[in-house]
C-alpha cells in the first residue's frame, strides 16, 4: 500500500469515529422523529420525543467515539494494519444493524444484520477509493456537527418553554372559586395489599391517615387488568370496547373522545402531566391529549439513553446480563413529586389539574433502603438465576411458574415498593399543605390495575380479570366538601373523569359516567375488559380471546368471548376459588348480569 501523507492514528481516529457517531445520530434522530409524528408507528420500547434531536448524536458520538479510542490504542501496537478502514467497517456494520432495528417488528435479528453487513462492504468500499478524502472530510465535519448538536438541545429546550408558556397565557380567566384536582395513579396497586383495606402487613400508613380524612371506596374495580386501557378509560370515562386503546394493533388513545384534561384546560385549568411509566402513559399513546405540560421521556439520564436503539439494547441485554435487572431509567416516587411540585410552584394560583403516575410498585421490585429488608429480613436485592430479562409491557415473563419461594421473594419486595411510596405520597401530602393547597385541593389516589402472585396460578397482570388485577384502591380528599366515609357499593375508574367534572363545576354531558359524588347504589355495577391475545399459551386466559367483567356489591361475573362464563361471591369468597356459575342457585344472578353486561356491551372488543 502507497504511504498516505494523512496520519489515520491517535485523536485523528477518535475523532473520525466521533464524526461518524454524531452524524449516524442525527440520522437515527430524524428516523426516530419522523416515526414518531404517525400513531401506532412506534412500539412501546421505541417511543421517543424531540429531545432525540439533540440526545441521540451526543450519545452516539460518546460511543461511536469510544470505539475510536480502541483503534488507537490499537494503531500503537500495530502501525501498521489500516486501523481507520477496520473502524470504517466496524461503524458501519454497527450502524445499519442499529438503523433497521429501530422499526424491530418490521425486520428480523437476521435481516438486521445482513442490512449492517451489506452496508459495511458498500461503505467501505467506497471509503477505499477516497481514502484520505473521507477522512479528512469527515475529521472537518465535526466542528458544524458539535454545533448542530448545542443548536439542536438549545431549540428543543426553547420551543418547549414558548410553546407552553404560549398555552398557558391562552387559557381563559376562571370566574369564581374553583378547586386544584389532583389525581394520583399508583401503578400495579392491588386493594387487598394495603393496610388500608386490612392486609396483615402495615404497608400503607400514610393513604390510611389520608383516608380517614376523607372517602375510601373499599369495591373500586380498575376498566382493564393493564395500564394502556385503565388510564385511557380514566381520562375519557369511556370502557375499552369504545375507545380501543391497548386493543391489538392500536397501542395508542385516538381523538374520538374528549379527554378530562382538555376539558380543565377549555375551562381555564392549567394541566400538568408527570407519569413514571412512559412505556403506556408517555405521549406516543395519547394519554398526554389536552396537557399543557407533561413530563415522561427524557426525564432521568438512563431513560434519554434508552430513548436510542443502541441504549435500549444495552439496557435490556447488557445490564442484565451484569444483574442489573430494573425498568430502564425508571423515575422514582420522588423524582415525580419533585417534578409535580416545581411546575406547580411556577403556576402563581392559577387552578390546575395534575395527572402522576408511580411506577414504584411494578416489577422487578426494587424498594430503597431503609425499605429494602423490612418484610423479608434480607438488606440486599436477591434475583432468582431462572429470573427473566425486564419486559415491561409485554405477555412473556408471566409465563414462567415461579416456586414458593420466588413468590414470597416478590410479595416482600411488593410490599416494600408500597412501603416506599407511602412515604413518599406522605411527603406530597405534607408538601401541599406547607404550599396552603391541600385544602383548597380534590384529591384522588387509586390505581390502574393489580398484580397477580400465583392467582389462578398466574402471574403479574394484563392476561385475566380476576380480582387480584382488577380491586384497586380508591380515596378521595377534598377538605371542608367530603365528610369522612366509606362506600362499599361499586365504582370503576371511569368515573374519574366525570368526578373531576363536577368538582370543576363543568357541564357533565361531556363523559358519559356517573360522577362517583353520586349517592351510593348498592345495585351499581362496574366493568373490566381486557382484549384478546394471540400467540400467547392456552393457560392464559387473554390467549382465547377478549374478556369483559362486571362487578357488583357481591358478586363477579367474567364472560369470556368463547362463551363461557365465571361468577364469584366475593363477599363470602373474596380468593374466588369456587366458582359458582353451573350452581342452578345462581341462574338469576348469571342471567341479570350477563343481560346487563350485554347492554354496557353491545359491540364485542376488536
Amino acid at each position: 500500500m502507497t504511504e498516505s501523507p494523512v496520519r489515520f492514528t491517535g485523536f485523528r481516529l477518535v475523532g473520525f469515529a466521533f464524526a461518524i457517531g454524531l452524524l449516524f445520530g442525527f440520522i437515527e434522530a430524524g428516523q426516530a422523529v419522523l416515526s414518531f409524528l404517525v400513531p401506532g408507528a412506534l412500539d412501546w420500547r421505541t417511543a421517543t420525543g424531540y429531545p432525540v434531536l439533540w440526545v441521540a448524536p451526543l450519545f452516539y458520538g460518546a460511543a461511536f467515539a469510544v470505539c475510536g479510542v480502541l483503534a488507537a490504542l490499537g494503531a500503537l501496537v500495530l502501525p501498521r494494519v489500516p486501523w481507520d478502514i477496520l473502524l470504517l467497517a466496524g461503524l458501519a456494520l454497527l450502524g445499519g444493524w442499529l438503523a433497521v432495528e429501530l422499526h424491530p417488528v418490521l425486520f428480523s435479528q437476521v435481516t438486521s444484520a445482513l442490512i449492517g453487513i451489506g452496508l459495511a462492504v458498500v461503505l467501505t468500499r467506497a471509503y477505499r477509493a477516497r481514502r484520505e478524502r473521507w477522512f479528512l472530510g469527515a475529521l472537518s465535519l465535526l466542528p458544524p456537527l458539535i454545533v448542530l448538536v448545542i443548536l439542536a438541545a438549545a431549540g428543543v429546550w426553547l420551543a418547549t418553554i414558548l410553546h407552553e408558556r404560549s398555552r398557558l397565557v391562552a387559557l381563559p380567566a376562571i370566574s369564581g372559586e374553583r378547586p386544584n384536582l389532583i389525581l394520583l395513579v399508583i401503578d400495579t396497586q392491588r386493594a387487598d395489599h394495603l393496610s388500608l383495606h386490612g392486609y396483615s402487613r402495615p404497608t400503607s400508613p400514610n393513604l390510611d391517615r389520608f383516608a380517614g380524612q376523607g372517602w375510601t371506596f373499599d369495591n373500586a374495580t380498575a376498566s382493564a387488568p393493564w395500564t394502556l386501557p385503565s388510564h385511557a378509560t380514566m381520562m375519557t370515562g369511556h370502557p375499552l370496547a369504545d375507545h380501543r386503546a391497548g386493543v391489538a394493533k392500536r397501542p395508542f388513545l385516538d381523538d374520538r373522545f374528549p379527554t378530562i384534561a382538555e376539558a380543565l384546560g377549555h375551562a381555564g385549568y392549567a394541566t400538568g402531566g408527570f407519569v413514571a411509566n412512559v412505556f403506556w402513559c408517555g405521549r406516543r399513546t395519547g394519554i398526554d391529549r389536552g396537557f399543557i405540560h407533561y413530563e415522561d421521556y427524557f426525564g432521568h439520564p438512563g431513560d434519554a439513553i434508552a430513548r436510542t436503539v443502541l441504549g435500549r439494547w444495552l439496557a435490556y441485554h447488557a445490564l442484565p446480563a451484569l444483574g442489573r435487572r430494573d425498568i430502564p431509567g425508571r423515575k422514582s416516587a420522588a423524582d415525580v413529586n419533585r417534578e409535580m411540585l416545581q411546575w406547580i410552584d411556577g403556576l402563581k394560583g392559577r387552578p390546575f389539574f395534575v395527572f402522576a403516575n408511580y411506577l414504584d410498585v411494578h416489577k422487578p421490585f426494587r424498594p430503597p433502603p431503609p425499605y429494602l429488608g423490612r418484610f423479608s429480613g434480607t438488606t440486599h436485592l436477591s434475583r432468582a438465576p431462572r429470573e427473566p430479562m425486564i419486559d415491561i409491557g409485554a405477555q412473556g415473563a408471566e409465563l414462567r411458574r415461579e416456586s414458593p419461594e420466588e413468590i414470597q421473594r416478590d410479595i416482600d419486595g411488593y410490599d416494600e415498593s408500597i412501603l416506599y411510596l407511602d412515604a413518599q405520597l406522605g411527603e406530597l401530602f405534607t408538601a401541599l399543605e406547607q404550599r396552603g393547597l391541600l385544602q383548597r385541593s380534590l384529591v384522588i389516589v387509586t390505581s390502574d390495575h393489580g398484580e397477580a402472585f400465583g392467582d389462578h396460578g398466574l402471574f403479574s397482570h394484563g392476561n385475566s380479570l380476576y380480582r387480584d388485577q382488577i380491586h384497586i384502591p380508591l380515596i378521595m380528599h377534598w377538605p371542608g366538601h367530603l365528610d369522612v366515609a366509606r362506600w362499599h357499593h361499586a365504582v370503576g375508574l371511569d368515573q374519574i373523569a366525570p368526578t373531576l367534572a363536577e368538582a370543576a363545576g363543568l357541564p357533565q354531558v361531556t363523559f358519559p359516567s356517573r360522577s362517583l359524588f353520586a349517592p351510593g347504589d348498592s345495585a351499581a355495577t362496574a366493568m373490566s375488559q381486557v382484549a384478546g391475545r394471540t400467540g400467547l399459551p392456552a393457560e392464559l386466559p387473554v390467549s382465547h380471546g377478549w374478556l369483559a367483567a362486571l362487578v357488583s356489591d357481591r358478586f363477579h361475573y367474567i364472560r369470556s368471548q368463547a362463551g363461557t362464563a365465571e361468577l364469584f361471591d366475593i363477599t363470602r369468597d373474596p380468593g374466588e376459588e369456587h366458582n359458582l356459575a353451573s350452581d342452578s342457585s345462581f341462574a338469576g344472578t348469571m342471567k341479570a348480569l350477563g343481560d346487563r353486561l350485554h347492554r354496557l356491551m353491545p359491540r364485542p372488543i376488536q
